[in-house]
């Protein structure tokens, strides 16, 4: 009675244990995700991570001009804000955008405003924050509503957040380039 011979290896000369295949995953996973929430539409990430932070006015001018609204350490993605005067919420932009230049500009017109509103992504040696601009509400001026998309990463349990309208996609795209990676 002799013994069955050693099966071939499932993936020959590629891939030596499953906890190799399982961090290639892994990796692949963060870098779809990353990618997927940059380049959505807004609409596509919701329902997002409440902001917490407290609203920072100008000295003397609550109320009134730009706010700062400090984002938390693991924001990737500004989805959604509105503060309590303005009529809808706000156009994002970042400091590279040429409209972020307009924000200085003393024509209401031309900057935000509570019928217009900008919030512009800027990053500050305090870290990452949202300028508002601007409101006119004075001391009652609130956050109504403010959104992100943490930055996807794999929690100790394992687990990780992505985007629930995007979740079959970021799969999908992930299985494809770890098998691409295997071939």
């Amino acid at each position: 009675m002799g013994m069955a011979p050693t099966p071939p290896p499932i993936l020959p000369d590629v891939c030596h244990c499953a906890t190799d295949i399982s961090k290639m995953i892994k990796m692949k996973l963060l870098e779809v995700a990353t990618e997927a929430v940059l380049k959505a539409d807004a609409v596509m990430l919701a329902p997002g991570v409440p902001v917490r932070s407290l609203l920072a006015w100008p000295e003397g001018h609550v109320g009134h001009g730009m706010a700062v609204l400090p984002l938390p350490d693991d924001c990737l993605r500004l989805i959604d804000v509105k503060l309590s005067d303005w009529k809808r919420p706000a156009t994002i932009i970042s400091q590279d955008s040429p409209e972020y230049m307009l924000q200085t500009s003393p024509f209401e017109g031309v900057r935000g405003n509570p019928e217009n509103p900008v919030a512009a992504i800027c990053q500050r040696p305090t870290g990452l924050v949202a300028e508002l601009y601007s409101s006119r509400g004075g001391r009652g001026v609130a956050i109504d509503t403010a959104q992100y998309v943490p930055m996807p990463l794999f929690s100790r349990e394992g687990f990780i957040f992505l985007p629930e309208k995007l979740y079959h996609n970021i799969i999908s795209a992930t299985a494809t380039l770890t098998a691409q990676a295997l071939q």
